[in-house]
């Protein structure tokens, strides 16, 4: 009978051990399966669902913190700000499924157009997109310009109803600043989008970079020689 209880005991006690060791192993699974769709949303969240790069929430939230850092660094960022050329006639005229297509086409041609892990490309929204530059000057900004739109050409999109070419384009503006106390994020965007209103004035398919539409210091006066 002892021996009897004993055993009894001892496989009720490897039951329980063994009901523990699957309810660690269930713990563990839905501990793993809770990471992967927490993770999956915090990507959806900063995603942009037509370009699959980020979005202007994930843009705001990381230019934040670059701009900080250079603050600290005292470094410079370049912006460029970046619009389709008469994209609401593409719209109109070859509809909207293509738009996207369109969309879709530009946003990873710009991301494939950066060439450092730290560079941010987002749809800014619409049919505007934006890049940001951690460290970089205004020369670096200027070759990314230039880099994007030979790019975007590259495409070769039809675009019957353009006033620039017969193929999709965009315009950039382009702006470069070293972070300080009295300037913010805003402020490097605002230049942007003030250099691309002139592009877009200009003719399109082209850059303006914002530095360069600022009045030039007058030269001082000749002093005449004297008798």
């Amino acid at each position: 009978l002892y021996g009897c209880v004993v055993a009894a005991l001892t496989a009720i006690s490897e039951w329980h051990e063994r009901l523990a060791f699957l309810q660690s192993l269930l713990l563990d699974h839905h501990s793993e399966e809770l990471n992967l769709l927490n993770k999956e949303l915090e990507r959806i969240a900063h995603e942009d669902a037509l370009t699959g790069i980020a979005n202007r929430r994930s843009f705001d939230d990381m230019a934040r913190k670059e701009w900080d850092r250079a603050l600290r660094d005292k470094q410079p960022l370049s912006l460029l700000l970046i619009d389709v050329d008469y994209f609401k006639r593409f719209n109109d005229f070859y509809g909207h499924s293509a738009g996207d297509i369109c969309l879709q086409k530009i946003g990873q041609a710009l991301q494939q157009s950066v060439m450092r892990s730290s560079d941010i490309v987002a749809r800014y929204g619409g049919e505007e997109f934006i890049i940001l530059l951690p460290n970089t000057k205004d020369a670096g900004g200027i070759e990314v310009a230039t880099r994007i739109i030979d790019a975007v050409d590259a495409l070769n999109i039809p675009h019957q109803q353009s006033d620039t070419h017969s193929h999709v384009s965009i315009s950039v503006g382009v702006s470069t600043l070293v972070a300080s106390p009295n300037l913010s994020i805003a402020s490097l965007i605002h230049q942007a989008d003030v250099a691309l209103y002139k592009a877009k004035e200009m003719g399109r398919h082209q850059y303006v970079v914002y530095e360069e539409l600022l009045p030039k210091p007058k030269s001082p006066p000749e002093a005449f020689a004297s008798a």
